[in-house]
């Protein structure tokens, strides 16, 4: 909810001395007006919530961002893999319209009691 993700857009594989995350490592490319972002180097735990879905460290996230023509409707398309959980791809696709309220920090903190984005 406060976790902070970063697409590196610089890059064209992770460091080979990455630490998994929950966020993962994100890297991104264009391709014409498509943001792609793929994502590894996951710390093993939950993909989805609300499908119980469950990852492990080897989960791999390929993600696909459009904007439409009137630059209010955020597309994404997504293909997760994960030989270790996954029998088959899961892809699916979401929209992010703009919100009527303004951002605030969730300030969540986990069970264990770490701070948020850890």
């Amino acid at each position: 909810m406060d976790l902070v993700r970063v697409i590196h857009m610089d890059r064209r594989a992770p460091p080979s001395d990455v630490q998994p995350t929950r966020a993962g490592y994100s890297i991104g490319r264009w391709e014409g007006d498509t943001l792609v972002v793929e994502t590894t180097a996951f710390t093993p735990g939950v993909l989805n919530a609300d499908a119980r879905i469950l990852h492990g460290q080897r989960l791999r996230i390929v993600e696909r961002f459009q904007l439409d023509a009137t630059g209010t409707r955020l597309t994404r398309s997504f293909s997760a893999e994960d030989p270790e959980y996954f029998a088959d791809v899961w892809q699916g696709s979401d929209v992010v319209l703009p919100a009527d309220v303004a951002y605030e920090p969730y300030q969540c903190r986990d069970l264990e009691g770490a701070p948020a984005g850890r």
